[in-house]
C-alpha cells in the first residue's frame, strides 16, 4: 500500500483566543463569538476567510506534489477542521479527491461552489454534544439539495463528540480505497 500518488491533508489550526470562553486560548480555525449546539455558532467570518486561504495554499502546494492533480487529494477535518475541510473544498478552483468530515457540520457561511460530483464523507455521533448530530444531518441535506451526487452519511448512535468510533474508521477506510483502489492492503 502507498500513498506516494495521492495526498490526504488533514492540518492543525492555529491556538488563538475564543470570546465565548471568555478569552480561553485554544487550537481554532475562527474564533466563537456565541457557541450553540442545535444552531450555527455566531463566528468571526473574516477568521473563517483567513483560514480558508491558509489552507488553500496548504492544497496548492500538496496539488503541486501530485502534478497538478487536485482529484488525487482528499481533505479531512474534526469539528472546526470539518467545518473548514467543506468550505475550502468546496470553495477551490479544481474538484479535489474528496472530503471527509468528523462530527461537524457545513457552515450556512460556506458556499457551495459547483463541484457537484465532489465525494464526500460525513461521519456525526447521535449524541454528540460539541456540534448536535441534527447541524451535521442538516449540511448533509443542504449539500444534496443543492444537486452534490456524492454525499454519504453516517450517523453512529451513542457516539459523543470526542468519542473513538471503529465503525467511523471503517466508513473512511472503505471512503478511501474506493476512491483509490490501490490503497486496498
Amino acid at each position: 500500500m502507498s500513498f506516494d500518488t495521492v495526498r490526504l491533508v488533514g492540518t492543525t489550526a492555529p491556538e488563538r483566543r475564543i470570546t465565548c470562553y471568555d478569552g480561553w486560548r485554544a487550537a481554532a480555525w475562527f474564533d466563537y463569538i456565541d457557541e450553540q449546539f442545535e444552531v450555527e455558532d455566531i463566528i468571526d467570518e473574516e477568521h473563517l476567510a483567513q483560514s480558508r486561504r491558509v489552507l488553500s495554499k496548504i492544497i496548492d502546494a500538496e496539488v503541486a506534489k501530485l502534478g497538478g492533480d487536485a482529484s488525487k487529494l482528499v481533505v479531512l477535518g474534526f469539528s472546526q477542521g470539518g467545518n473548514m475541510a467543506y468550505d475550502v473544498a468546496l470553495s477551490y478552483p479544481q474538484q479535489l479527491g474528496g472530503v471527509m468530515a468528523r462530527r461537524t457540520s457545513l457552515r450556512l457561511e460556506s458556499e457551495l461552489g459547483t463541484h457537484k460530483s465532489l465525494p464526500m464523507v460525513h461521519f456525526h455521533g447521535e449524541e454528540d454534544d460539541g456540534i448536535g448530530c441534527g447541524r451535521g444531518k442538516a449540511g448533509v441535506a443542504r449539500l444534496q439539495a443543492a444537486g452534490f451526487t456524492n454525499v454519504e452519511l453516517h450517523v453512529e448512535p451513542g457516539l459523543n463528540h470526542v468519542d473513538f468510533s471503529e465503525k467511523e474508521m471503517e466508513a473512511f477506510g472503505a471512503f478511501l480505497t474506493g476512491l483509490f483502489p490501490h490503497l486496498k492492503a
